[in-house]
């Protein structure tokens, strides 16, 4: 059973459409230490942002379809970026 990575604002507050996660990366981006995410959820937000970047990486079959890509991650990165108060957990 896979883990993914989920957002919200505020532990109570609503839920924020997250990219599908593989439990790796899930790990990596929560990355507990004693019992806490390491460098905070503002940490688990900038290893998050690091691995969407990594979704432009590569070659591309036409440069299109790369700037395509391109935009798809920054517009998801201005998204997350504007939330108040991150909350990440598995699940």
């Amino acid at each position: 059973m896979s883990m993914n990575l989920y957002l919200s604002e505020g532990e109570e507050g609503p839920e924020i459409r997250l990219w599908q996660t593989p439990t790796f990366v899930t790990e990596m981006c929560l990355s507990y230490k004693d019992g806490h995410p390491d460098g905070g959820m503002e940490g688990v937000l900038r290893r998050y942002q690091i691995w969407v970047r990594s979704h432009a990486d590569g070659i591309w079959n036409s440069k299109e379809e790369l700037e395509m890509m391109r935009a798809r991650v920054r517009s998801h990165i201005d998204e997350i970026q504007d939330v108040k108060d991150p909350f990440f957990w598995a699940g």
